[in-house]
């Protein structure tokens, strides 16, 4: 389960700093106070202004949303599955399957729409945190109680300091959490229980009634009890406990909230991973701080905390500078606390877990983000250099030769370059691979996913043939035209898309499809699941 919520977190991570610091630039906006009435005007505008401007950051970050909680769930279920199927074919010769897609496709919505709800009323809720801060604003500096700088800092540390929080109930009682932690805990939580209910369901198939629960350092003191001991599923055993003292099913037992702990099937007669001195050691490891015996659950609630305050600075100085006012103090702290989570990590010799430490701002982002596409390309081509051709277009050293020497491979790469500028302006990170690549018949790789490019002049008829030949290659497809409708060219796709599947079998559904329509100078991009079963 380590880093497992990682990317997920990330991608949130960035969605707030992006509606944090949005918020900021148009409290700066507002600039000094007038009169009341031209204030309040002012302000309404730019809180109307910053609920629209958040529905489109929710809306550009929900395909990335999807698609990382699909790739996360379908990753875990199936090492989970693999994991129980090593013990049962070992054991008993027999092996069950992985899950049917039906259940899995039922399990990522339900993630999909546990996470929505985190967010379907961030819009309302920060149009409010917005006017509360401007008025706020206008009432501070119009007593002279203070300055105008000094007011729109405290603005800016107001906003870092409540962040974007969601609301979520446990035990009946309503816990706020910062979006990120309440991502983690969500993306956790529900693979964990995911892969319990499997692994249930597998014992239940295979009549086994012993499962062994897992074990590691720095647990919950309240689930040292269980963990890395066997238990009967049915409590009717004479010789293990029942399952019921694990807690499970409740937010507090294994596998419930935050826990990291799992289960596996277990035979009579097979080896306990776990003797009781190992559980003994276990529990009673211990790690020096400042010449202080900590347990090492207190210890890595200590770092947690040193965590929280590196990633609470980091927004302070990110808001701060989206406002334009001083953030030299804020960026200064952090400093200091990453120097305390160094020392922290020397003295105990628990690893540092930077990911913990991140948040959003979009120079990070796209650092990682270029890093992660370069890796995939270079994975393919790893004799080739990639150049950097415009912002966020590279091509490989063989390519730009290739289109020095040859007329015609010139003009066809200026116009490939030219659906590569699209791309770009709408955000994505393009990759130009070789032409006479051994790696497949593809023209670029599109936020490391292999796209094919084609510039369609025909009709309809001309959108078939050429969506059609990308489709056989297996790859992503964009597609250029113009003098026509988004609504006849997807109802064109999905018509191929059907027609494939039924003489080919099912296909990728979350295969992407780039439509850019030269005479309404806009991209429509959707994949093959959003084009076969639109949204209502």
């Amino acid at each position: 389960l380590d880093g497992l919520a990682d990317e997920i977190t990330e991608i949130y991570s960035q969605l707030e700093s992006d509606i944090l610091c949005d918020m900021a630039r148009r409290l700066a906006r507002l600039g000094k106070v007038t009169d009341a009435t031209k204030w309040q005007a002012q302000m309404l505008a730019e809180a109307g202004g910053l609920k629209q401007n958040i529905s489109k950051i929710l809306k550009k970050y929900d395909a990335k949303i999807t698609e990382e909680i699909k790739r996360t769930y379908e990753s875990a279920i199936k090492k989970s599955t693999e994991n129980d199927n090593r013990i049962f074919k070992r054991l008993i010769g027999r092996e069950v399957s992985i899950s049917n897609e039906q259940m899995m496709l039922a399990t990522i919505q339900k993630a999909r729409s546990d996470l929505s709800r985190l967010t379907l009323t961030t819009a309302a809720t920060t149009e409010q945190l917005f006017v509360q801060q401007a008025n706020n604003a206008y009432m501070q500096v119009t007593s002279g109680a203070f300055d105008y700088n000094t007011v729109m800092k405290n603005s800016a540390d107001t906003l870092a300091d409540r962040g974007i929080t969601a609301v979520q109930y446990e035990n009946g009682k309503p816990v706020t959490r910062t979006i990120e932690s309440a991502v983690r805990m969500n993306i956790l939580t529900g693979i964990n229980q995911t892969a319990s209910t499997i692994t249930l369901n597998n014992c239940s198939e295979l009549d086994c009634d012993l499962v062994e629960t897992s074990a590691h350092l720095g647990a919950r003191p309240e689930h040292q009890a269980w963990q890395g001991r066997v238990f009967s599923l049915s409590g009717k055993s004479t010789k293990y406990p029942s399952f019921e003292e694990c807690g499970y099913g409740t937010a507090t037992g294994i596998c419930g909230i935050n826990c990291r702990h799992s289960f596996y099937p277990f035979f009579e007669g097979e080896e306990e991973h776990y003797t009781q001195d190992d559980l003994d050691e276990l529990s009673k490891e211990k790690v020096t701080y400042n010449g202080k015996k900590l347990t090492r659950y207190d210890a890595e609630q200590g770092l947690r905390k040193i965590e929280r305050n590196i990633r609470y600075y980091k927004r302070r100085a990110n808001t701060q500078d989206a406002m334009g006012v001083d953030s030299t103090k804020a960026k200064a702290k952090i400093s200091d606390w990453q120097a305390r989570a160094r020392d922290f990590t020397k003295q105990t010799g628990i690893k540092r877990d930077y990911n913990r430490e991140y948040i959003g701002t979009v120079e990070h982002y796209e650092r990682k983000k270029l890093s992660t596409f370069r890796a995939l390309a270079q994975r393919e081509l790893p004799n080739e250099k990639f150049n950097n051709v415009e912002k966020d277009i590279y091509a490989t050293d063989s390519r730009l030769k290739l289109a020095s020497k040859n007329s015609a491979e010139k003009a066809k790469f200026n116009k490939e370059l030219e659906q590569a500028r699209i791309l770009q302006s709408n955000d994505h990170i393009i990759h130009f691979m070789s032409e006479n690549s051994k790696t497949g018949n593809y023209d670029t790789f599109v936020d490391g996913r292999k796209t094919e490019f084609k510039t369609v002049t025909g009709g309809q008829n001309a959108i078939s043939k050429n969506f059609r030949k990308g489709l056989k290659q297996g790859n992503d497809v964009f597609i250029r035209t113009s003098k026509k409708t988004f609504s006849d060219i997807f109802d064109k796709i999905k018509g191929e898309i059907e027609d494939y599947e039924r003489f080919h079998g099912k296909t990728d559904h979350d295969r992407r499809v780039y439509v850019y329509i030269d005479e309404e100078n806009k991209l429509v991009e959707k994949s093959f699941e959003e084009i076969l079963n639109p949204r209502k």
